[in-house]
């Protein structure tokens, strides 16, 4: 009883009903449906909660909000007992002090883990275009809430284009300092034309940088690598640069 007062849920729908099934209680919800547990919000065409195994599962245009970040599915499983998240066929949007703009993903998979949050084969742009300028398709996405999103196995494409394929691509989500996503292409007296682009890589969490690649019409290609250690502790934090070109 104790753990049933616990779960203060907040449903409604046209089609709610209980239903006892091979000794599982389960609530089954259709049409219209809205749910409100704690930090989350669902809406749905179809839901069903399971009280006997602490499961939430919903279906058909799923909006899925939490911690003030929404999310959209085809489908979603919840476990409001270990807090663990599960999105199929997914979409949605993300920021932060490193992104100008909004960062918008979708992918196959989405799952929470104590520290993260991974989406398997996804793509991402900041172009909220229906049909995007540029676009990168990664097998793995992990992001770090508030820090940072560590893509892997990328493919980097303008258009319909592929441009480039990398083994891991860096975005900080904390960082003012960052390099912009998209290429800088312009003009001036020294340089003719040129387009600079750069690239951020990972090698673990203390250990990253950035790769820069620029041609310039008048002096040819460039090519630079800023790397960066983070040293000291968590509470005497610090780090050091080395940048080469």
């Amino acid at each position: 009883e104790a753990a049933e007062e616990e779960l203060d849920i907040s449903l409604t729908a046209e089609y709610i009903t209980y239903e006892k099934i091979e000794g599982e209680d389960l609530i089954i919800a259709k049409d219209g449906v809205q749910l409100k547990y704690q930090e989350i919000e669902v809406k749905a065409e179809y839901l069903k909660i399971n009280l006997t195994t602490d499961l939430l599962f919903a279906s058909g245009e799923v909006y899925f909000l939490q911690d003030e970040t929404e999310t959209y599915c085809e489908e979603l499983t919840y476990n409001w007992e270990t807090k663990k998240i599960i999105l199929l066929r997914l979409k949605g949007e993300i920021t932060g002090k490193g992104i100008k703009g909004k960062l918008y993903y979708q992918g196959e998979k989405m799952e929470n883990f104590p520290e993260t949050v991974e989406i398997a084969e996804g793509s991402f742009t900041t172009c909220e275009l229906e049909e995007p300028h540029y676009h990168i398709v990664a097998k793995e996405m992990i992001i770090y809430p508030k820090d940072k999103i560590i893509v892997r196995n990328i493919s980097w494409y303008e258009g319909k284009t592929k441009i480039i394929t990398l083994p891991y691509f860096l975005i900080f989500l904390d960082r003012k300092t960052q390099q912009p996503i998209l290429p800088k292409i312009g003009q001036n007296s020294a340089d003719g034309w040129f387009v600079k682009t750069n690239f951020n890589y990972y090698v673990d969490e203390k250990s990253y940088g950035t790769f820069y690649i620029d041609w310039l019409e008048k002096k040819g290609i460039g090519t630079g690598i800023e790397h960066t250690w983070e040293i000291g502790s968590q509470d005497y934090p610090g780090e050091t640069s080395l940048y080469l070109n």
